[in-house]
């Protein structure tokens, strides 16, 4: 720099020359990329198949990625009328590709939805692509409606349970209130708690419960608790989570179980040596 840099002409003229220079320099480097892109395009579609990367890195020493970004870029010449840059054209290009796999996928899923409805691949029916992507939704049909029957399985097996409690309970008040029964009689006369400490031990009798599940103080606290609920739909949830959460736990017992009686096997013949 041979000038007094400062707010001066001199300095002016010579910003603006520079910032030309960079301007025709960014546009050399998109001019390239797309004369290159011109010649691995036809490199490309002249070759046997599979062959192209090898050259590409055995030869070209041009990386397949950066390759195939100068064909893209070659196909696309006629959106890039106008970019500055070779980082504006890339940013257009890559829009373009975006919008284009989009449009792609809504029409293979049209061909596909038609396929399903008439049995016969539509026309334009890509082989591999159209295949793959009509086995996907085959099977997240059958995933949905797989669901849907497990929910409605869900829903018979509550209502099985919630008429099996409403049998239990009356069955239960049945017993307590026989003329006959002594425990109904007893409970006449004495306060509405022990009446219902009577109810409770009636109701159990009918579960058949055996004579430790009686005495088991777990079967009194489930009692308690569904009795602090405010109507049936919470007990009957409350129910199946009990249920689901002992089922875990046996399983997770008899794993723990089958577990240490493989290591019981197995220790009987370890010999451990220093």
């Amino acid at each position: 720099i041979t000038f007094t840099i400062g707010l001066n002409k001199e300095t002016a003229q010579w910003v603006s020359f520079q910032h030309q220079r960079m301007e025709r320099g960014a546009r050399l480097l998109l001019d390239i990329a797309l004369a290159v892109g011109e010649v691995l395009s036809k490199v490309s579609g002249n070759v046997p198949a599979g062959t192209f990367p090898e050259w590409l890195e055995n030869e070209a020493a041009c990386p397949k990625r950066t390759a195939y970004r100068y064909i893209s870029l070659f196909n696309h010449k006629e959106c890039l009328s106008g970019a500055a840059s070779l980082a504006e054209a890339c940013k257009r290009v890559e829009t373009l590709e975006v919008r284009q796999r989009q449009i792609e996928t809504e029409q293979a899923r049209e061909r596909v939805a038609e396929y399903r409805r008439t049995g016969i691949k539509p026309e334009g029916w890509r082989q591999h692509t159209d295949d793959k992507l009509a086995r996907e939704e085959a099977l997240r049909r059958e995933r949905l409606e797989q669901v849907k029957q497990e929910a409605l399985e869900q829903r018979a097996d509550g209502e099985r349970e919630r008429l099996a409690w409403d049998e239990r309970r009356a069955e239960g008040r049945r017993l307590a209130g026989e003329a006959g029964d002594e425990t109904a009689k007893t409970a006449a006369l004495l306060d509405r708690p022990a009446a219902a400490a009577l109810e409770r031990e009636a109701f159990k009798a009918s579960v058949r419960l055996s004579p430790e599940g009686m005495q088991d103080p777990f079967q009194d606290a489930v009692l308690d608790y569904l009795e602090t609920l405010e109507n049936d739909s919470r007990r009957i949830e409350a129910c199946y989570n009990i249920i689901k959460l002992c089922k875990r736990i046996a399983v997770d017992l008899q794993a723990g179980a089958k577990e240490a009686a493989s290591a019981q096997g197995s220790g009987q013949g370890l010999v451990i040596s220093d």
